[in-house]
């Protein structure tokens, strides 16, 4: 799979928080609502992060999004 680079750096911020709200994610991620709304849309549908909350540009910064401990080793990979 490959992963543009707001995509990864989105994926890393989970990654090293563990599970995080979406309003830090766009802070550490550096992206606008708009823009991180697309990219975690895409990462759940590829069942990459799981999330709880809404999705949309109104309530993404209260969502909280995580890689299931299972997954954390195949998903680091997905970041090489």
């Amino acid at each position: 799979m490959s992963m543009n680079i707001e995509k990864k750096r989105v994926l890393r911020v989970i990654l090293d928080k563990g599970m995080v709200r979406g309003g830090e994610l766009m802070l550490e991620a550096g992206l606008e609502p708009k823009d991180l709304v697309k990219e975690v849309q895409e990462l759940v549908d590829d069942n990459i992060v799981f999330k709880t909350g809404k999705i949309d540009e109104k309530n993404i910064f209260s969502a909280r999004f995580q890689v299931l401990p299972g997954d954390r080793a195949s998903v680091k990979n997905l970041l090489k």
